[in-house]
């Protein structure tokens, strides 16, 4: 028993060292130093502007709306494709290559990312072209450095992580379920709404709430 109490207080020891030094010391300096002015005296001034300046709400309001926004988009595109790479492409071929074009995104350096999407819907860029040569506008459309780039380059950033836990909840799932629904006379979109979407809800909330996170404390791109 002793011997097992050592080796759980050793592999426990590192994470919370680890955790200690470089996250909850630093955040605890950090709220310290939010909490003093320049010399040093302790004040509750900056919460007080904090809570009563209207202009941190709106951006935190902001900031909260195109979380919504993002997390939305993710799902409405994600499940359907984690749906196709779980029960309809029967290619071992095709499903790799539409997960090695879903993580492709995740390679790639965030700042470089950023400005390629500024490329791209720059009023010069590929999508205003397109729209010009198409004759759908009259003149280039102010895409870039706009709310809707940032959801769309969220998006597109974060949509592997909706599509990747989705689809790992539903290939465990028990297909036994889905032909017993089936054999009792639902049909396929009754099937899916009373059996398999309830089932993959797990793969859902975890989705969301990670791209939700990562949506909220993004930086480079809304900076960009």
């Amino acid at each position: 028993m002793r011997i097992g109490r050592l080796h759980a207080i050793l592999l426990l020891g590192g994470p919370l060292i680890f955790l200690t030094l470089f996250f909850i010391l630093p955040f605890a300096l950090m709220m310290a130093g939010s909490a003093q002015t320049d010399n040093g005296q302790w004040t509750a001034a900056h919460y007080v502007k904090l809570a009563t300046d209207t202009y941190y709400w709106r951006i935190l309001l902001l900031t909260f709306e195109i979380g919504l926004e993002v997390t939305l988009i993710c799902f409405a595109l994600g499940y359907p494709l984690a749906y196709f790479l779980t029960f309809r492409a029967q290619s071992p071929m095709l499903r790799r290559s539409i997960y090695v074009v879903l993580v492709t995104p995740l390679f790639t350096n965030n700042v470089v990312r950023a400005f390629g999407w500024i490329v791209m819907l720059g009023r010069n860029g590929l999508v205003n072209q397109s729209l010009l040569t198409l004759g759908l506008v009259k003149a280039p459309l102010p895409l870039a450095y706009s709310k809707t780039a940032i959801v769309v380059s969220l998006a597109y950033t974060l949509m592997p992580f909706m599509v990747l836990t989705v689809a790992s909840v539903l290939q465990n799932l028990d297909r036994s379920l889905v032909e017993a629904a089936r054999d009792l006379g639902a049909n396929p979109w009754l099937t899916f709404l009373k059996v398999t979407f309830p089932l993959s809800l797990p793969g859902v909330i975890a989705g969301s709430l990670i791209i939700f996170t990562l949506t909220v404390s993004a930086y480079v791109t809304p900076a960009s």
